[in-house]
């Protein structure tokens, strides 16, 4: 049996959690419904990983950054890189690393930083090192928040070959982005 000041106590709380999680899903469900809709191409990074089950992991030609010899980037930090369209696909152009620019761009947080490039892949660096006086040029990764894409059961295997995507993505207010769709645009060997 329970009692009537419990009522209305556990529906304020429920009332509370749903409030909450509304306002955390409207940022996303605005960028899918009103965004800009871009294309992007993109290249599979470790379509093997067993670990990953039926994610495919995606990156990007802005993946991998140059830090700028007079701005140092850590763990976290705020970039923004400049897409403009070439065709049918929007592609990146420069890299603002302190405030948001006025143009159309794409948000990511540094998550790791190299001294040195360790093994980064073909096509997911944007442009060369820079060269600073006083220390070597550091290699940032960044995560735009549109690395991971849940596939079909049983369908990774058509990816496996896969040389190059074609990615859908919304691109929100603010830089943000939601990816929707992925395509296979060219297979190895092809």
């Amino acid at each position: 049996m329970t009692k009537v000041g419990s009522i209305p106590a556990f529906i304020l709380a429920i009332s509370i959690q749903l409030f909450a999680l509304s306002i955390w899903f409207s940022k996303y469900f605005f960028i899918i419904f009103f965004a800009e809709t871009i294309f992007l191409k993109a290249r599979l990074h470790d379509p093997k990983n067993p670990y990953k089950g039926n994610y495919l992991v995606l990156k990007y030609d802005f993946s991998f950054l140059w830090e700028e010899c007079d701005k140092i980037l850590i763990r976290g930090d705020k970039v923004y890189v400049e897409l403009s369209k070439s065709d049918d696909y929007w592609v990146a152009g420069g890299v603002a690393k302190a405030e948001r620019p006025t143009f159309t761009y794409l948000t990511g947080t540094v998550i790791d930083s190299f001294l040195r490039p360790l093994e980064v892949p073909e096509g997911h660096l944007l442009g060369p090192p820079p060269q600073c006086d006083h220390y070597p040029a550091k290699l940032v990764e960044v995560n735009w928040g549109i690395e991971e894409f849940f596939i079909k059961e049983k369908s990774k295997k058509a990816f496996e070959d896969a040389e190059e995507l074609k990615v859908t993505v919304k691109l929100g207010p603010g830089g943000y982005a939601v990816l929707r769709d992925v395509e296979i645009l060219k297979r190895r060997g092809a």
